[in-house]
């Protein structure tokens, strides 16, 4: 993530009485010299501030010159940054502590209000269903790789991916969790589903973003009269309209 320390020194350049700075996208990519990936556009995600380099390293370069993201107006192609330490940005929730808010300005408004949209708590409601994290994603010589560290075999299974705590997609098998994946990583043109997941997953990746597996395995064989119930086949549908992944709504 190099080109982003140019970013990084553009900040740090900004004087101490400066508390907010507004960048149009197309600034930035003046400062750092290259475009800004696709996710950068479509994904508020991309912008949040972590508590761990490990998930989004380009964030290091505000984060390393004392400011954080504290709005996004995707539609405007704008991102604020405010100086860590003003009386503003210590108000901002803590993405390791508390749950993120988007703050989105619709220009079809003619108030100069703003729509705070909480992230909703959908990884917890499916924890609470039962799911498990069980692998994740990443690429070795720019090819896409999973790792898995429980579950390999289970059969008939629901499975999601998760990026920063947002669930991207929901899918169900009546393979085994690493026969699914492996289906993903080995996709060819004709399986339209493995061959989008397989381009988002790595376009995250690339961005320094990790993406997480996780599955839910039914654990007590349920019947309705005497006849065995699938729960993974029978919860999917409802699943998918209740969290809305986006992922499934572009396949």
């Amino acid at each position: 993530m190099a080109k982003y320390s140019a970013l990084k020194t553009f900040l740090e350049g900004i004087q101490p009485s400066e508390t907010v700075k507004t960048l149009r996208f197309n600034e930035i990519e003046k400062i750092i010299g290259a475009k800004l990936p696709p996710s950068a556009y479509e994904h508020r995600a991309w912008w949040s501030n972590p508590t761990s380099r490990s998930d989004h390293p380009y964030a290091q370069a505000w984060l390393g010159a004392g400011w954080k993201v504290e709005e996004v107006d995707q539609l405007d192609h704008r991102v604020h940054f405010r100086r860590i330490g003003s009386s503003a940005s210590q108000k901002m929730f803590s993405s390791a502590s508390m749950p993120r808010s988007e703050t989105i300005q619709h220009k079809d408004f003619r108030t100069a209000a703003n729509t705070i949209i909480p992230q909703n708590n959908d990884l917890q409601f499916l924890l609470g269903l039962g799911f498990e994290e069980s692998g994740k994603w990443y690429l070795f010589n720019d090819a896409l790789q999973f790792s898995l560290t429980k579950h390999q075999n289970e059969e008939n299974i629901l499975y999601a991916f998760v990026a920063q705590d947002e669930i991207k997609y929901i899918g169900k098998s009546t393979r085994t969790l690493t026969g699914r994946m492996t289906n993903y990583k080995n996709s060819d043109p004709s399986q339209s589903t493995n061959q989008g997941n397989k381009a988002r997953i790595e376009e995250l990746l690339q961005s320094g973003i990790a993406v997480k597996i996780y599955v839910f395995v039914q654990k007590d064989q349920m019947f309705y009269k005497g006849i065995p119930i699938n729960l993974s086949g029978g919860l999917e549908d409802n699943l998918i309209a209740h969290v809305r992944p986006p992922w499934n709504n572009r396949i």
